[in-house]
């Protein structure tokens, strides 16, 4: 079974209708960068939160409100699964671990970025991931939260 475009996922979700759709195919035709929807997002047809929805429902997965991500605090074992740059770099978010099934929940704003998953998976030690999609905004902000960076320390006079 093959997936539904994320256009049509869109106009099913009434994000936007057809028109919208045809403009932001034509920006691609014309050799605009991105993805579909990065270049609607850049068009102003649709927010962040709105394309993850909408990749959410064309992937069969979950999807993460804002608001929720903000108040979430995942139990220290499951942050710890995951090297802080990897998280950050790639937008993902360990929050939950399983060890007796082995599988790993997971945010993450593309579950089209394989290397990223493999490479989760494959230092977490998981078996399988259960993907939940957030925006890339509200990731970023949570990795901010959970993941300071360490500020540098001046070196004594």
């Amino acid at each position: 079974m093959s997936r539904p475009k994320i256009g049509e996922v869109m106009v099913e979700l009434g994000a936007f209708g057809p028109s919208a759709v045809a403009r932001v195919l034509m920006e691609q035709a014309q050799g605009q960068p991105g993805r579909f929807g990065e270049i609607a997002a850049r068009l102003g047809l649709v927010d962040a939160a709105t394309i993850g929805r909408a990749v959410a429902k064309q992937f069969g997965l979950r999807f993460a409100e804002d608001d929720a991500l903000s108040r979430l605090t995942p139990p220290a074992d499951a942050l710890g699964l995951l090297p802080a740059p990897l998280c950050r770099e790639r937008r993902l978010v360990a929050t939950f671990f399983d060890p007796g099934e082995k599988i790993l929940t997971l945010l993450c704003a593309d579950p089209t970025d394989v290397p990223a998953l493999k490479e989760a998976q494959r230092v977490s030690g998981a078996a399988r991931l259960r993907l939940v999609i957030a925006s890339p905004a509200a990731l970023d902000a949570l990795t901010a939260r959970l993941m300071p960076e360490a500020k540098a320390v001046a070196p004594p006079a």
